[in-house]
C-alpha cells in the first residue's frame, strides 16, 4: 500500500502546480441518505433535492464582488483578479450557458503567466459560516465547457517541464472565531484542498489532456495505483478498456472534449479523524469522482476504495480547517508567459453543493 501511494505521489508531482440562483442551508446534524441512482434532471430540479447546501447558476444579477487587493475585502469578494493585476478576466456570459440565461466565462490570453484569469470563489454560504468537517460528507457538481485551444498540453521552456490547468479547488473555509464569524482568510493552496486538473497524455502519437485529480497543496498525491491484471499503473479507475501510464493504448482514459458541456462531480466523505499524512489511511474516509460528456451518463473515474482500500487519507493540520469554499480557476503552474499560444476560454455553470449525490443533468 505504501508503495502504491508513493507511485501516486510521484505521478501527481509531475503534473501538478502550485447572490446565487438558489441557496439552501442544512444544519450539520442533518442526516440524509441516497436510495438508488437518480434520473437525469434539469438544474432547478437538482437544486430542490434533499441535502442541497448551495446552488449557483451564474445568472444575470448574481453577486460578483471584485476584490480590490485589500485584506478586509477577502470575506465578501467573489472574484479575485490575476496576481499582481487588476484585470477582470472572468465575467457572466449570456451567449454561452448550460442552463438559465448565462454562465461564468474565463479568458486565458495567448501570452499569460500561471495565474492567467484569476479565480471565482463560491462559499458554501455567503457568510462563510457553513463548513463541513469530521464525520460529514458532501458532493460538488459543476458543468464546464472548453474551447479547442484549451485542450492541449503547454510546454514550459522556462521551467523545463510541461504543464496543464486546474479546473476547481474544493478547499478550506475561512477560520471562524468563537462567535462563528470568519476571522482568518483561507486561500486556495491549503493542505485540505481537493483539486480537479488536466494532465498531459499521448494517444497514438498525439498529445492531449486527460482528467486528473489530487489532494493537498504540499503533498500533491492522487489515486493512481499499480494494477496487476494489466501490469501497469492505472491513472483512472474505469475500465476495461483501462487508462494506463504513461500513454493510453487501450483508449480508456476520460479525456476533455471541446465545445460541449461536460459534467464533473466530486464526493468527499470525511471520516472520524483527519490523516496526518499521505500514508496514514483513515478507514471511514473516501473520495469519488464522476465525469460525464454532454448528453451521456456519468462515469466513475476515481474511486479511492480501489487506490486506497484501507481508507483515504484526507489530511488536515493543527489549524483544523473545514471545507467551505470552491475555487473556479484555470490556474496553470509553470506556464511560460514568453510563449504565445492562442487565446483560450472555459465556462463554468450549474454549481451544486449537496450532502447527497447529485443527479446527472438532462
Amino acid at each position: 500500500m505504501l508503495w502504491f501511494t508513493r507511485v501516486s505521489w510521484l505521478l501527481i508531482v509531475f503534473f501538478s502546480w502550485a447572490a446565487p440562483a438558489a441557496t439552501k442551508y442544512l444544519s450539520s446534524s442533518t442526516t440524509l441518505s441516497v436510495v438508488g441512482p437518480a434520473p437525469a434532471t434539469d438544474f432547478e430540479t437538482r437544486c430542490k433535492q434533499p441535502g442541497v447546501i448551495r446552488c449557483h447558476g451564474f445568472e444575470p444579477g448574481s453577486r460578483f464582488n471584485v476584490n480590490d487587493g485589500s485584506y478586509a475585502r477577502n470575506y465578501d469578494s467573489d472574484y479575485y483578479p490575476p496576481s499582481g493585476s487588476t484585470a477582470v478576466r472572468m465575467n457572466l456570459d449570456s451567449a454561452q450557458k448550460a442552463s438559465g440565461a448565462s454562465s461564468l466565462k474565463a479568458f486565458i490570453p495567448a501570452k499569460s503567466p500561471a495565474d492567467s484569469s484569476g479565480s471565482f470563489v463560491v462559499r458554501f454560504s455567503d457568510d462563510g459560516k457553513t463548513q463541513l468537517g469530521l464525520n460529514e460528507e458532501f458532493y460538488v457538481q459543476w458543468r464546464q465547457r472548453f474551447t479547442a485551444e484549451m485542450i492541449r498540453p503547454f510546454a514550459s521552456e522556462r521551467y523545463s517541464q510541461g504543464t496543464a490547468w486546474k479546473q476547481t479547488i474544493i478547499g478550506a473555509g475561512d477560520t471562524l472565531d468563537t462567535a462563528g464569524n470568519p476571522s482568518k482568510v483561507s486561500y486556495s493552496c491549503t493542505i485540505l484542498e481537493m483539486v480537479s486538473n488536466s494532465a498531459p497524455i499521448t494517444i497514438a502519437g498525439k498529445e492531449t489532456l486527460r482528467y486528473g485529480f489530487y489532494h493537498s497543496c504540499g503533498y500533491y498525491f492522487g489515486m493512481e495505483y499499480w494494477f496487476q491484471p494489466v501490469n501497469q499503473i492505472i491513472m483512472q479507475h474505469q475500465g476495461p478498456p483501462y487508462c494506463v501510464y504513461p500513454n493510453d493504448p487501450q483508449g480508456g482514459c476520460m479525456l476533455y472534449y471541446p465545445d460541449e458541456w461536460m459534467t464533473f462531480q466530486v464526493h468527499i466523505k470525511i471520516g472520524s479523524r483527519w490523516a496526518s499524512g499521505p500514508n496514514d489511511s483513515v478507514a471511514d474516509s473516501k473520495v469519488e469522482v464522476w465525469v460525464a460528456r454532454q448528453g451521456k451518463p456519468s462515469v466513475l473515474v476515481f474511486d479511492s476504495s480501489k487506490s486506497h482500500p484501507d481508507g483515504f487519507p484526507i489530511i488536515n493540520d493543527a489549524s483544523l480547517l473545514k471545507y467551505g469554499k470552491v475555487w473556479l480557476t484555470p490556474y496553470m503552474s509553470y506556464r511560460d508567459d514568453t510563449i504565445a499560444y492562442q487565446d483560450a476560454y472555459t465556462w463554468y455553470d450549474d454549481l451544486i453543493i449537496s450532502r447527497n449525490k447529485i443527479a446527472d443533468p438532462k
